[in-house]
């Protein structure tokens, strides 16, 4: 009640209008296709919708983003999130891009490549590329960053099926496979797969540093507060006009609003639904509004007991009521999810088989599992709007006898408790709409328990689909593949699948050039606020 009577206190001051909501920015998925030839990235600011062109322009130095949560790490390859994407894109440049709009596949610092076979690619470096520290890239940066990303956990799947990498000529580079891979350019088009300068590192006592080739290069972190780049006036991509951009770290999300309002910030990222109105109805702000590919999920971890009991975790999924979920935080905005993959991924479909609400079928297999009066949990998140979607849930896990403590830890102890195993269940969210191995192998696949496996699932049968799937070059037979499996796993109720949202992120009416992504990861990279 005091969020909202702030916001509206806040509202009331300002004189109000009714502004447009932008609609679904999202225009497609990945059609198979791979790129043959490269363009350079020179996207163009927009000088705005006067249709004069006797006057000049004038953006603001500094454009700020708010965020609920903070990066845990200012190293790539140790935080591949939403939040991490939307830093990682301003500084860095893979071999490969893709297109947070279309998740399209093209070229980025390759200037070519050639398929040799199916388990080799070369590929050609575009010449005169800087990075950050001055220095140009070459070959041996791309088999540094390769290698050094087979040291980090989190890549473990980006990295898994390449035998070598290896440096042909100072501009050539050529990568072994073990096994024909139908996602290997989307791999490489990973922010935490993008090509850092080894120099720099080596310089840096072999320690990471930010040293990309983007249009921005890195200024400070200070954790939980903000994080900021500056422009980097030699990068090869010359479409960036704005000299800094920061991302903010507010928790709240009315404070978020109140920040867009009062012009503290420029972009109000995740808005809660409840507070939505006061920026549509702010004339000096603009609600962008997009179907999001993201899906919201429950899990367990699948190695501690109670959870380890299959009828343990039906029952609990068949408690869920998942409308109820998108009432009661979403406000209406969402749809229930009954896949294990995000909406508009290649192998996404609304036909299989849910696990249907039924309390009293729920009761009865609870009582059957030996828990007739339930049992005391606990779930770990972050973020005010998941743990509300934990209190809901709390609710109604509650009707089989279930007290679940919530905790609601900074995003740093949330991912520590996640991966190291050190939980009951957890509500999260995974946003990615292009291959499904992307998806299912971070999800589901046993290589990757303790870094993106949220449901600590470790099945032989699995494993072995996901690793024949990918290998595949007929699409139809995977997509085919992947919705088997899809059916599989959801009805193993390791993961209680919740919602697809619709996107709400707030903007001052004056800035442009954002390329609004349905996975959340919108891309600030050409966007500015003019004065």
């Amino acid at each position: 009640m005091k969020r909202r009577t702030l916001a509206m206190l806040l509202a009331l001051v300002m004189m109000f209008g009714l502004v447009a909501c932008g609609g679904d920015k999202s225009t497609g998925s990945t059609d198979g296709k791979t790129p043959t030839s490269s363009t350079t990235d020179t996207t163009k600011p927009s000088t705005g919708n006067s249709g004069s062109t006797s006057t000049e322009v004038k953006y603001k130095d500094e454009l700020i983003f708010a965020n609920a949560i903070d990066v845990t790490s200012v190293d790539r390859m140790e935080n591949n999130t939403v939040i991490g994407w939307q830093i990682w894109q301003l500084m860095y440049d893979g071999l490969t891009k893709k297109d947070v709009e279309t998740a399209e596949i093209s070229l980025a610092l390759a200037e070519s490549y050639e398929m040799v076979s199916e388990t080799e690619y070369v590929f050609k470096l575009k010449k005169g590329i800087k990075f950050h520290n001055g220095d140009e890239l070459t070959s041996k940066d791309v088999v540094h960053t390769y290698e050094r990303a087979c040291t980090m956990p989190a890549n473990a799947n980006y990295v898994g099926n390449i035998a070598s990498c290896e440096a042909v000529d100072d501009y050539t580079v050529k990568y072994i496979l073990k096994a024909p891979s139908a996602v290997f350019l989307e791999y490489l088009a990973e922010w935490s797969m993008a090509i850092e300068s080894k120099k720099a590192y080596e310089d840096n006592g072999n320690v990471a540093i930010n040293c990309g080739t983007g249009p921005y290069k890195f200024v400070e972190w200070v954790p939980s507060d903000h994080l900021t780049v500056e422009k980097f006036d030699e990068c090869w991509d010359t479409g960036a006009v704005t000299k800094k951009i920061t991302m903010r770290v507010i928790p709240e999300g009315s404070a978020r609003v109140i920040a867009l309002q009062n012009g503290e910030v420029d972009i109000a990222l995740e808005p809660p639904t409840i507070d939505i109105n006061y920026i549509a109805d702010d004339e000096g702000c603009t609600l962008v509004q997009l179907d999001a590919c993201k899906l919201d999920y429950f899990s367990f971890n699948s190695q501690k007991a109670p959870f380890n009991d299959y009828r343990v975790r039906h029952a609990m999924a068949m408690a869920v009521n998942k409308q109820e979920v998108i009432d009661v935080v979403m406000e209406g905005l969402g749809r229930p999810a009954n896949n294990v993959v995000g909406y508009k991924t290649m192998s996404w479909t609304d036909d299989l088989t849910p696990i249907e609400y039924n309390l009293e079928a729920a009761k009865k297999e609870m009582a059957e599992a030996g828990y007739p009066n339930g049992f005391k949990m606990s779930v770990t998140l972050n973020g005010d709007t998941r743990e509300r979607v934990a209190q809901v849930l709390q609710s109604q896990f509650a009707e089989l006898g279930i007290e679940m403590t919530i905790n609601n830890w900074d995003n740093a102890t949330h991912r520590q408790h996640i991966n190291s195993g050190e939980f009951e269940s957890s509500v999260s969210a995974w946003s990615n709409w292009g291959d499904p191995d992307i998806i299912l192998r971070n999800l589901f696949h046993s290589s990757m328990v303790g870094v993106n496996n949220r449901t600590w699932l470790a099945d032989e049968g699995v494993d072995k689909q996901l690793d024949t799937l990918v290998t595949l070059s007929d699409k139809q037979a995977r997509v085919d593949g992947y919705k088997s499996l899809q059916q599989e796993l959801l009805s193993t109720c390791v993961m209680i699948p919740l919602y697809y949202e619709t996107l709400n992120v707030g903007i001052r009416a004056n800035v442009e050039n954002i390329k609004y992504s349905p996975c959340g990861n919108h891309y600030y990279r050409y966007a500015f606020a003019t004065e």
